[in-house]
């Protein structure tokens, strides 16, 4: 599969996942998608993290809520997710943002209710 194919297989496996108000692992959502999992290093390819920026990126530019945000290690999004959010609102800090459940429940809580009443065409 190419990586604009995976990037599609992602993009509509993040809306599914809104739709069902449910996240993913990264994980899960890797391999599902495709990605090669280097043991070495313990990462999956670097195009993967990429493709989940431009979605998060696409979805910003179109108004809608950040679907990346549905992505999580634990209890929360990766670092990556982190740092880009602070790229786009540069008032808080990446410590503000890693680890607050708060803000992370209510970008979840904004993507599941876009979702729920809304069906644009993937």
């Amino acid at each position: 599969m190419a990586n604009q194919e995976r990037k599609q297989f992602m993009y509509e496996c993040l809306v599914e996942c809104a739709k069902k108000k449910e996240t993913i692992t990264y994980k899960e959502l890797a391999r599902n998608a495709g990605y090669a999992y280097n043991r070495e290093k313990r990462k999956y390819e670097p195009a993967y993290l990429k493709e989940l920026t431009d979605i998060g990126e696409e979805e910003f530019e179109a108004g809608r809520p950040l679907l990346n945000v549905l992505v999580k290690v634990g209890d929360f999004p990766g670092p990556g997710f982190a740092r880009w959010y602070v790229k786009k609102f540069s008032f808080l800090t990446f410590e503000v943002i890693h680890s607050n459940t708060t803000l992370y429940e209510r970008l979840c809580k904004e993507c599941f209710a876009f979702w729920e009443r809304t069906a644009p065409s993937v």
